[in-house]
This record gives C-alpha cells, sequence and structure tokens, in this order.
C-alpha cells in the first residue's frame, strides 16, 4: 500500500511540473484581447473606488468580488499596470495548481490512479483557453470543488460550511445558478436535512455579509435598488426565451448530426443486444475520444467551438455508462455528472455564446465520467483482463486533446507558431503576439485596464 501511494504522490508531483511548465509557458503567449482585459477591468476599478451595481451595468460584474481582495494587494505592492496581464495570468496559474494539488489530496484517500488523473485532467482545461480569472474560469474550479468535497456524504459541520461558501461564490460567478440552490433547497427540505440546512446557509450568509457590508458602505440601499434593474439591460446577457435556449442544442445537432447519430445509434444497441452490450460500450468510448481529437484539431486549426466542445462527448458517454452500472451510487450521480450539467444549463441560460459555453460547462462532468469507467471496467470480464490499458488509454486520448489545444490555440490570436513578438511596455509587457499586432499597436488600443476601463463586450 506504501509504495502505490509513494508511487502516486511521485506520477502526481511529476504531473504538476509538467503542467505548471505548460501553463507558464502558454500564460505568455498572445495578446489579451477584449475579454480578458475587460475582466481585469472591473476588479481593477473597484481598487480605484468605483463598486458593484452602484458603478456598473452589467449582469457579469458580480463575479469580480470574488477577485477584488487580490487585485487590492497587487496593487499595494505594484503601483502601475506596467505588465499586470501577465501577472495575473501567472497568479492563476497558481490558482490553477492550488486546486489540483487540494483536490489531490481528497481523492487520493478514495481513489488510487484516478486521483491522480482527475486533478490533472482539470488543470489542463481552462474555459475558452484564457488562462486568466474570470467568471468561466472561477465558476468552472468552484463547480470541481463541490464536486470532489461531496464525493462521500459527510455531516461534518466544515462541510457544510464550505458548500455554503462555494455555493455563494458560485452564484457571483453565474447568477443564474441560484437556480442550483433552489433545486438543492427544496431537496434538504423535503429530507428536512436540518443540519445541512443550518451549516450550509451560514456558509453563504458569510459571503452575504461580506458582499452587502462592503457594498452598502458605498451607496445607500435605496441607490442600490434603484440601480439593480440597470444590470439587465446588459446586451451581451439578455434574458432567454425557450428557444433561444434550445437554439444552440438545436444548431449542433444540425452540424454534427453523424456525432448525435452515430451516439444513439450505438446506445441503442448497447441496449437491444445485451450479450454484447460492453463491446457496443467500448465502442461509443473509442467513438466518443475521436469525437474529441476531431474538435481538438478542429479548435487548434481554426478556433471555434472545438476548444470547449471537447469536454462535451465524454459528458454523454458518462451517462449512459452509469446506466449499464450494476451497482449504481445515486449521490455519486447526483454530484458528479447531474449538479455539473445543471451548471451548465445555467451557464448556457446567462450567455449569447451557445456551445462555446455550453462545452465549457461540461467540464467537470467530463472529468468525473473517469469515475463511472473505472467502475464499468470493474463490473465487466474485459476491465479484469484489460483495465488498467484501457483506462490509461482513455485518460492519455482525453489528456492529449486537452494539451493540444493548449500547444496549438490561442484566445482572439492567429497561429501560435506565429507570436513570437514580445512586447515591451504597457499591461501587456511580456506577452507575446505577431509583428503585425505589434506594430499596429492593437496590443495597447485593446487594452481595457486604465481609470476610465470603457466598457467592451465581454464573454
Amino acid at each position: 500500500m506504501m509504495k502505490k501511494i509513494k508511487l502516486n504522490d511521485f506520477l502526481f508531483l511529476f504531473a504538476v511540473i509538467s503542467v505548471f511548465l505548460l501553463l507558464i509557458w502558454k500564460s505568455h503567449i498572445g495578446i489579451a484581447n477584449i475579454d480578458e482585459t475587460f475582466h481585469l477591468s472591473v476588479p481593477y476599478r473597484m481598487t480605484q473606488g468605483d463598486w458593484l451595481i452602484v458603478d456598473e451595468w452589467h449582469v457579469s460584474q458580480m463575479w469580480s468580488f470574488l477577485l477584488y481582495p487580490l487585485m487590492k494587494i497587487y496593487r499595494m505592492i505594484v503601483q502601475d499596470t506596467e505588465g499586470i496581464v501577465l501577472a495575473f495570468r501567472q497568479m492563476f496559474v497558481v490558482f490553477q495548481l492550488t486546486i489540483m494539488s487540494i483536490s489531490y489530496l481528497v481523492l487520493r484517500k478514495r481513489y488510487n490512479f484516478l486521483a491522480v488523473v482527475i486533478p490533472i485532467l482539470y488543470g489542463m482545461f481552462v474555459p475558452f483557453n484564457i488562462i486568466n480569472f474570470n467568471y468561466n474560469s472561477l465558476g468552472y474550479a468552484i463547480t470541481y470543488l463541490l464536486v470532489i468535497f461531496n464525493l462521500e456524504k459527510s455531516d461534518k459541520n466544515y462541510k457544510y460550511i464550505m458548500n455554503g461558501i462555494l455555493l455563494a461564490g458560485l452564484v457571483l460567478c453565474n447568477p443564474y445558478t441560484v437556480f442550483i440552490y433552489m433545486i438543492w433547497l427544496i431537496w434538504m427540505l423535503a429530507r428536512w436535512d436540518k443540519k445541512s440546512l443550518l451549516w450550509t446557509h451560514m456558509g453563504i450568509f458569510f459571503i452575504a455579509v461580506l458582499f452587502l457590508g462592503l457594498t452598502l458602505s458605498k451607496a445607500s440601499f435605496a441607490d442600490l435598488l434603484n440601480n439593480l434593474p440597470n444590470i439587465l439591460s446588459d446586451a451581451a446577457h439578455e434574458p432567454k426565451t425557450f428557444y433561444n435556449f434550445l437554439e444552440p442544442f438545436i444548431g449542433f445537432i444540425e452540424d454534427y448530426w453523424w456525432y448525435i447519430g452515430m451516439f444513439v445509434i450505438t446506445t441503442i444497441m448497447a441496449f437491444r443486444d445485451k450479450k454484447r452490450s460492453k463491446w457496443w460500450l467500448l465502442w461509443l468510448g473509442l467513438f466518443s475520444l475521436m469525437v474529441v481529437w476531431f474538435f481538438s484539431l478542429r479548435s487548434a486549426m481554426r478556433g471555434g467551438i472545438g476548444m470547449n466542445v471537447i469536454m462535451l462527448p465524454l459528458t454523454l458517454f458518462g451517462f449512459v455508462l452509469f446506466v449499464f452500472l450494476e451497482n449504481k451510487n445515486w449521490h455519486l450521480f447526483r454530484v458528479a455528472l447531474v449538479f455539473p450539467v445543471l451548471y451548465t444549463l445555467c451557464m448556457n441560460m446567462s450567455s449569447n455564446l451557445g456551445m462555446f459555453v455550453i462545452g465549457s460547462g461540461c467540464a467537470v462532468s467530463s472529468i468525473m465520467t473517469m469515475v463511472f469507467f473505472e467502475q464499468w471496467l470493474d463490473e465487466n470480464d474485459i476491465g479484469h483482463k484489460y483495465a488498467v490499458e484501457i483506462l490509461v488509454f482513455v485518460v492519455i486520448a482525453q489528456l492529449g486533446a486537452e494539451a493540444n489545444v493548449k500547444v496549438r490555440h490561442a484566445f482572439w490570436e492567429d497561429n501560435v507558431a506565429d507570436l513570437k513578438c514580445e512586447i515591451e511596455v504597457g499591461p501587456m509587457r511580456g506577452l507575446k503576439t505577431t509583428a503585425k499586432k505589434k506594430a499596429s499597436g492593437k496590443s495597447a488600443r485593446r487594452c481595457t485596464i486604465s481609470s476610465s476601463a470603457p466598457v467592451s463586450r465581454n464573454i
């Protein structure tokens, strides 16, 4: 047992160092276009006296409260904005590694090989391939932590408090996730779990007091009530009709009918052909990985939804796998698959970017599919013979697709191989872009981090 633990620790350390080196290299690649600088500009303005709701109008502002302390500390130490984008990219890399390490320490008590795999798959993926703090990347991290901390049932008070803090943070990243809170609340009330209700709300109350306390120190309660309706005027995050909500799914099915068609046919065959269902499921898993690589290569060559949709195929595969499990852990199903998918639906409700956000929202459920796949292998005779080899193949395939996107794709940029010119001055100092963009001054014009911080389109 000690040898296994030491081997896993060594593997995890090696993997973390590898991810660190890749992300640090990638943090220099590509200018920070409209989205990334806008995400930093709101907490930056907060350090200059502006505040949420009072001086902001868009619905995506709330998450900035989470980054405000770090921005405040940074501004106290560094008196200007020279190189601020690179600095926050690299702080985000440290943040990713911290989340990976925390989750490994939790998972190593329950899993063996998967304790290493799950954190690495998490760390390699970043929504939209933007290696920086924003409501997508923090929402992804919080969703992941909520899953990791709740894989096993626990009645410890500190875990309930932590769940409340994380849930409140998730609502700040995406206000539509209040629907997840409402579902959880109804579930707890139906079970009348008084302990969970009390201590989880203590965590929520803690964040609420901090948020309201700081906000009310900037404006009166009446001013807040007057400004709240203006938040809904954000053209990039308008409320959706039911058809608008379904539109990205319909468009995806129309564009990639061959994938959805093969997935449905294979699933039906697995149900009908009980004797060979394991072979149909193995084919479905292999086909899902082929689709992952299709989107990975497509993203690297042309950009588009592939950079996020690489996380979708294994999520769908995970739901099918669970149906075929003999020993179903319904708690794990709700935590590891249903909850992340609910978060995905909230992402779709809050954004006008369709499959971009749906794909990134599926990231956690895609990663956690590995748990159900390992269990399915253990329950089948083929798994007893080749379980390790098959699992390692699946992990390497998914991890390779994520790494391919990291190495060959940069958000709002051209071919990564052409990004060789380093910016020497300004907020984007230390970033590499094309000679044309550097010469044209786009790297300076598109940076919104200033005292005026003009409002820009954001994801």
